[in-house]
């Protein structure tokens, strides 16, 4: 059978599909929680940016595969 739609996705992340695991909205409150703490105090102007590295995939439409067939 087919695997999940994301397959095709997650081999072509940056990392060469070696990611543990894709990002969960724990991960998000994580960073919020930090940003939110006194360990965060010397922090100022700055974007933390919370993808895994998906930042780095070339996302051009004309790049993207569909993620189920139709």
């Amino acid at each position: 059978g087919k695997g999940h739609p994301m397959d095709d996705q997650k081999k072509n992340t940056p990392l060469g599909g070696s990611m543990v695991f894709w990002g969960t909205p724990q991960d998000i409150g994580r960073a919020v929680a930090f940003l939110s703490s006194d360990d965060a105090d010397y922090i100022t102007g700055s974007v933390l940016a919370v993808d895994g590295g998906f930042r780095y995939k070339d996302c051009r439409v004309e790049n993207q595969k569909p993620l189920r067939e139709e």
